[in-house]
């Protein structure tokens, strides 16, 4: 499943954020699921993952009686804030109102469609960080070349 793209939402009085359709036409309900999961991204921005993707990202890590510290501290302050969104019949979610006080996000929304997941931006936030990424486009691009999973290092060896 790839997201892509932005749209302009508005987030009614009852929290809730209509997912356009375009977005919701990628959420095959066989392999997507019937819901999302919102959660704290690295970025600070609310993500929202569909829910058998964020099961099956979530599983990546074997269960263990002693993980690594990075693991803890990362569970820690992802699980306990997550929440599963169910998509109501007008294709709507409830954004629970904790979440939008904290990310400061008020009735107008950009929701991106970020590879495998979408993101919600407080509009002037989301100008601000494209402004400050789009002059260093080349430089975040050849900083990407060899990072990440099944991807080649600079010395010839995977990252895997």
């Amino acid at each position: 499943m790839l997201f892509t793209g932005k749209s302009e939402l508005s987030i009614d009085s009852k929290q809730r954020m209509a997912i356009p359709a375009k977005t919701r036409s990628m959420l095959d309900r066989g392999r997507a699921g019937t819901a999302l999961f919102i959660v704290w991204g690295p970025n600070g921005v609310l993500w929202l993952w569909p829910e058998r993707t964020f099961e099956t990202v979530s599983g990546e890590c074997e269960p263990t009686l002693t993980p690594p510290t990075e693991e803890m501290e990362h569970d820690v302050v992802t699980f306990p804030e997550a929440e599963r969104l169910e998509i109501d019949s007008a294709g709507r979610i409830r954004v629970p109102q904790d979440m939008l006080a904290d990310a400061g996000l008020g009735n107008r929304v950009l929701l991106l469609g970020v590879r495998h997941h979408l993101e919600i931006w407080e509009p002037e936030q989301w100008a601000a960080q494209r402004r400050e990424k789009a002059g260093r486009r080349a430089e975040i691009a050849q900083r990407l070349r060899g990072v990440g999973r099944g991807r080649r290092t600079d010395d010839g060896g995977s990252n895997e």
